[in-house]
């Protein structure tokens, strides 16, 4: 990742054997979720909330895939390729059919973020 980024500027918090994340505004998109998948893929079992001026979802590493997969505050289930160009565009593919962990959505993990404070 080529950008510049304090450590400051993220929350971290642990709970229930996993580790969850939300980022600063001034990282990039791609940058973000590799962040999540890398983590993962290094033992560190990670999950990250994001919200923006038009949504919030939560996105973590899919073990039966290359992507990451996520929900979104309204309920829509999505994945997250990384082998796409995201420098122009970024975007959550929908897919109705994605199976998610039931205590990766949204309220639940601002429910822990809230109890963790």
């Amino acid at each position: 990742m080529n950008e510049n980024l304090d450590l400051n500027d993220f929350h971290f918090a642990t709970t229930n054997q996993k580790t969850i994340i939300q980022p600063p505004t001034s990282i990039s998109f791609y940058s973000f979720h590799f962040l999540i998948q890398w983590l993962t893929l290094n033992k560190i079992p990670t999950v990250g909330i994001v919200e923006t001026g038009r949504t919030v979802y939560t996105a973590y590493n899919d073990s039966d895939s290359e992507n990451l997969i996520g929900q979104a505050n309204k309920g829509k289930k999505f994945f997250i390729s990384l082998m796409e160009d995201h420098s122009s565009r970024q975007f959550l593919r929908i897919n109705r059919e994605i199976k998610t962990i039931d205590e990766y959505d949204v309220f639940t993990l601002k429910s822990s973020l809230a109890h963790s404070r």
